[in-house]
């Protein structure tokens, strides 16, 4: 089963590090959570855009996440943790927003018999 996932960050407030580069922290969490191999699971931060210019605070940015695995089971076991590591990159002056922007069935590769 697929799911691609949209993480925006709104909003920080002049002073603060502009949402590109709380994109960029969140995304470096999440590449580090460990996917089991078995049955085989993978993610992916995708797309990555933001901002307007090089000289200003990006007031907002996004990512598109592919989070995959052969079980459906296994992927609804770690949707919510990785939905908890989304959340608590909200923080004051700083919205995060999750959309599901594609679903596919669970699928696996046949068994190749030698």
């Amino acid at each position: 089963m697929t799911f691609i996932l949209r993480v925006a960050i709104l909003g920080p407030i002049y002073g603060q590090p502009s949402a590109v580069h709380e994109v960029a922290r969140l995304a470096t969490q999440i590449a580090s959570f460990q996917m089991p191999l078995s049955p085989r699971s993978t993610l992916n931060v995708g797309v990555i855009s933001g901002g307007t210019g090089v000289n200003v605070l990006a007031s907002s940015a996004q990512f598109e996440l592919d989070v995959r695995s052969e079980s459906a089971g296994v992927l609804a076991s770690i949707l919510p943790e990785i939905e908890g590591l989304i959340r608590s990159a909200r923080k004051p002056g700083v919205d995060v927003t999750m959309d599901v922007v594609g679903e596919r069935p669970a699928g696996g590769l046949p068994k190749i018999i030698v």
